[in-house]
């Protein structure tokens, strides 16, 4: 073969080198994933979500716990969460889910899961009263803690200084509405109203805190302590009217909500109130609701019923400028108070004794029959509820503890803040209001 003929070949062979081939290119892989991660636990649950991709569904997937199968689950979406039971408190466990599919098995991440340990229900209780019966009917309506040495109750203290005209008979001597404690002692404090440029009087109904210098009260409008003074914050008629505030809760002082009278909710948003129609023009008594981060929204409850006269009994869901019936109520009883913590946890409803929804299902817990009137808690290992005859329920987790402080004791509200709890209410003598109290619980 000459010269020439061998550069030809050559050049030949180097032309078709720069084509590509006809062939189909070589597709990558399909990988099958699964993802295991927390989403709450309590003493004794938790709640495991999983995440797949590249699945065909149905899918049976294994759940293995501290190395032994646990449930099998017939997986039908790419998210899911399972609810997991019968953990013991302050316990750690490990979770990997499994599934074999085309002849391959796919394992998960590892999660550990470390359940809440229960709280104590060891309480020491220190009781403080307000007011002379022979001055008139002092009660206190609602109570919150900012910290041990800050704890707000509000209501109507009669004393043997108040109803009356001071000595050069010049003015009227005015009932109390709140009382203050600063660590070491309580002190009876007026908060006015302003109405068509004159302060004047009310009894408080309710009051939220969001720390020392921002703590908003409820009467027959709203008043904001800023931590020098004592702020009014209008309400428009068209969106409140003359009704009593029940009750407020938010997370912000720039997003919150009251309720009240007459089935009436308002929504105080960047320094704008807006009206939320309710759909009823039944009492709404309490409200509570938490900041979901993950999802960027809020949910929020609110409970309606009428406590002496005929009225609805519906628990609502507040959305945008309305509220729906949500959870499906089946009971023909009061609602008085509400409390949850997250989208995971139970949803307690106090009045005629204790409801508790949690999945997907209504229950009455066993507890001795007196009406609960409010419950509050820190987190799902402690809840405290409180009510008539000096009735308190404790629940550390796992157990309900329960006391009778005093049949004499009428109580309306429960506060509770790391091991504090604050109770409001009045005290009662032959059926007859008389003092106003308020007791503080540390466990």
């Amino acid at each position: 073969m000459n010269i020439k003929t061998k550069l030809f070949l050559l050049l030949l062979l180097f032309t078709f080198s720069m084509f590509p081939s006809c062939s189909s290119p070589t597709q990558p892989p399909t990988i099958n994933y699964i993802t295991l991660s927390l989403k709450e636990a309590s003493s004794t649950e938790a709640w495991v979500n999983l995440k797949v991709r590249n699945v065909s569904f149905p899918a049976q997937i294994i759940l293995v716990m501290d190395n032994k199968a646990l449930t099998d689950i017939n997986l039908t979406s790419n998210d899911t969460t399972v609810y997991i039971d019968s953990l013991q408190p302050n316990g750690s466990y490990w979770f990997v889910a499994q599934f074999t599919q085309n002849n391959e098995t796919v394992t998960s991440n590892l999660i550990t899961v470390q359940t809440l340990d229960t709280t104590s229900n060891n309480f020491t209780w220190q009781t403080f009263t307000f007011g002379d019966p022979r001055a008139g009917s002092s009660t206190l309506n609602d109570v919150a803690i900012i910290n041990e040495n800050d704890i707000w109750a509000v209501g109507e203290i009669h004393t043997k200084e108040t109803d009356r005209w001071n000595v050069d008979s010049t003015k009227w001597i005015l009932p109390y509405n709140a009382v203050h404690w600063d660590g070491k002692k309580w002190k009876l404090k007026r908060i006015l109203y302003n109405y068509q440029g004159q302060a004047f009087y009310h009894p408080i109904q309710s009051v939220f805190a969001f720390n020392s210098n921002d703590i908003w009260f409820g009467g027959n409008g709203i008043i904001r302590w800023d931590g020098l003074k004592f702020i009014e914050v209008l309400t428009p008629k068209i969106v409140w009217g003359p009704h009593l505030i029940n009750k407020i809760w938010g997370t912000s002082n720039n997003d919150l909500y009251i309720v009240g009278n007459g089935g009436k909710i308002a929504h105080y948003l960047n320094g704008v109130w807006s009206k939320i129609e309710s759909g009823t023009t039944t009492n709404l008594n309490d409200i509570w609701g938490y900041y979901d981060k993950e999802n960027n929204k809020e949910t929020v409850l609110t409970v309606a019923s009428n406590i002496l006269h005929h009225g609805e009994y519906r628990l609502l869901a507040i959305s945008g400028n309305t509220a729906h019936d949500t959870l499906n109520w089946p009971y023909n009883n009061w609602l008085k108070g509400i409390w949850f913590q997250g989208k995971y946890s139970p949803v307690y409803i106090c009045g005629v004794g204790i409801r508790k929804y949690e999945n997907g299902k209504w229950s009455v817990l066993n507890l001795p029959p007196y009406f609960t009137e409010a419950i509050r808690g820190t987190g799902v290992n402690d809840i405290t509820a409180v009510g008539d005859y000096g009735f308190v329920a404790h629940y550390n987790g796992v157990r309900w503890y329960t006391v009778n402080l005093s049949s004499g004791y009428l109580f309306s509200s429960v506060s509770v803040k790391n091991n504090i709890v604050a109770i409001s209410g009045n005290s009662s003598s032959g059926g007859i209001v008389g003092k106003a109290i308020v007791i503080i619980g540390r466990h």
